[in-house]
């Protein structure tokens, strides 16, 4: 199989963001002010990177920074179900404020194997989430595109590159990485300026 490159993105902020709130699944803000205009920054960001399609979340915050990107760059953009963000159960449209000192919310952070199928009360676990980015991006491996964005989620993304063995932090909204598939193998690159 051919080499692929996937740049994969968070969407841009939405009002959930900036006051602080769990959105998941179940929450669909659109871009705010700022969000739409860290997508415009992304797809100046990408201009270089020979981008041939992308690949979106069905939720609006990651349609609209996907359509920005596609329409500043001439691309067209599918959506793929399976790129959603984690459902958080009943912390969805939490504060994080009102959490975060919670033993639940630790267990969801610690991103160590033992923890992998921690979900929260009728939520995914990251462990779900996980294989089913993996599937998607797998997915795409049978696709005619060599050079591929994806517009995703902070929790998706960072519970995708769990399964490379790469723990990441939180994802700031616009949040960019490469990860390359070549031969067989995986992984991760930095970008450069």
């Amino acid at each position: 199989m051919s080499k692929k490159i996937f740049y994969i993105f968070r969407h841009g902020e939405t009002d959930f963001n900036k006051e602080g709130r769990w959105q998941g699944a179940g929450h669909n803000p659109e871009l705010n002010l700022a969000g739409i205009a860290q997508a415009h920054i992304l797809a100046e960001t990408l201009r270089p990177y020979g981008l041939q399609k992308i690949y979106s979340s069905p939720l609006k915050r990651a349609l609209q920074t996907a359509e920005i990107i596609g329409e500043v760059l001439s691309l067209p953009v599918e959506v793929k179900e399976s790129l959603i963000e984690g459902n958080f159960g009943v912390n969805e449209g939490q504060y994080h404020k009102d959490i975060i000192q919670t033993e639940e919310y630790k267990n969801w952070r610690n991103l160590d194997a033992e923890y992998i199928h921690f979900r929260f009360e009728g939520g995914e676990s990251k462990y779900e989430i996980m294989q089913r980015m993996f599937t998607a991006i797998s997915e795409m491996l049978n696709t005619p595109e060599e050079i591929i964005g994806i517009s995703s989620h902070s929790a998706a993304i960072r519970c995708l590159m769990l399964q490379f063995g790469i723990q990441m932090g939180r994802l700031e909204n616009g949040a960019l990485l490469r990860l390359t598939y070549d031969d067989g193998h995986w992984f991760e690159e930095e970008l450069k300026d």
